[in-house]
């Protein structure tokens, strides 16, 4: 059991290895990698929320969306999926963060 958890977090810390290797150095052409972006409403992912996308890495941290990938049935439902938990996520934060007379946030937690 040891062994696998050792193994768990060299894998993990391989793939965050690799990520921002990609994002640095940048991906080649007509190469993708997937990263935690804001949306720009392509995908029917709504504008403004963040997931992951496929993304050329341009280099020097830079990335850009790519663009006219055709998605097969099975592609669209994980998508559809992922939106929605999303914003299931994103009432849950609305309902727990109120805002005052002022506009500035609070939370419904009390201080102790």
């Amino acid at each position: 059991m040891h062994g696998l958890k050792i193994y768990c977090v060299i894998s993990a810390a391989k793939a965050v290895g690799d990520h921002l290797r990609d994002w640095y150095v940048g991906t080649e052409e007509g190469v993708y990698a997937s990263m935690g972006v804001i949306s720009d409403g392509s995908y029917k992912i709504p504008k403004g929320v963040v997931s992951s996308r496929p993304v050329s890495c341009l280099g020097a941290f830079k990335t850009k969306f790519a663009e006219g990938l055709k998605l097969n049935s099975l592609q669209e439902l994980g998508i559809a999926e992922s939106v929605f938990d999303l914003q299931k996520e994103i009432e849950l934060v609305h309902d727990f963060i109120t805002y005052d007379d002022k506009g500035e946030e609070s939370s419904d937690l009390e201080e102790e």
